[in-house]
């Protein structure tokens, strides 16, 4: 009892860790691919909403293939690691049967 949910949380933990390493790796290759302007790094960051004003201006000018390829490596991110979390938990437990009753 006690290994299945061990296995159980485990695959969930293993799940996360792989879902926030693939989001870090897509967000920062999207930020290689379209980098802030360096005048978003001049500006006084006490200035909250200039600074807001800054980062929608930015997002508004993402290209769209851009942000087709991130979203496309946010849903294998979710598929990946959902998978991984299932594989994980069902591995070493056996194959039930299904009740003939």
């Amino acid at each position: 009892m006690f290994g299945s949910i061990a296995r159980s949380v485990g695959a969930v933990v293993a799940g996360l860790v792989v879902a926030a390493v693939c989001i870090t790796g897509i967000e920062v290759g999207t930020l290689a691919l379209h980098p802030f302007p360096p005048e978003f790094f001049e500006m006084d960051q006490n200035d909250t909403a200039a600074a807001k004003a800054a980062i929608c201006g930015h997002v508004e000018r993402f290209p769209a293939w851009v942000l087709a390829l991130g979203a496309l490596g946010w849903a294998l991110t979710a598929f990946a690691s959902a998978g991984l979390r299932r594989g994980l938990e069902r591995e070493g437990t056996p194959a039930t049967e299904p009740s003939s009753a």
